[in-house]
């Protein structure tokens, strides 16, 4: 079953940004901090982004780190619909350890930081 158009909308940039970790590039702190930036626009919690990372994204998109000549560029939003938009929302029913979570780990943990100082300062730019 697909997800509903609104939660397209809302999910395919956080696809489109946390699609990045898994290309044949590497992200310099200018990436990072544009990553940061579209997942705090996202409604998703840091938890719920996690999630999307582990259990939607990482699925179609490590291989092409696994390849000799992997993509490099960008998956791209047809792409992400095809292969990642079936994921959506589904949670394996047993915790399967991450082989490959090396890919990931130190990209998500730079941008998680990222991520949470940019909403502790809109927070308090909505409080003033």
């Amino acid at each position: 079953m697909n997800p509903d158009p609104e939660t397209i909308r809302a999910r395919l940039p956080v696809w489109d940004a946390l699609s990045e970790f898994f290309l044949d590039t590497e992200l310099d702190p200018e990436d990072h901090q544009r990553i940061a930036a579209v997942l705090a626009r996202s409604p998703y919690s840091e938890t719920e982004l996690w999630e999307i990372l582990r259990f939607e994204v990482y699925p179609p998109c490590h291989p092409n780190l696994l390849c000799v000549a992997g993509e490099w560029g960008t998956f791209g939003q047809a792409w992400l619909m095809e292969r990642v938009a079936p994921l959506c929302g589904h949670r394996p029913r047993f915790y399967w350890p991450f082989v490959y979570d090396w890919m990931f780990r130190d990209h998500w943990a730079q941008i998680r930081r990222l991520l949470l100082d940019l909403r502790k300062q809109e927070l308090r730019s909505s409080s003033i």
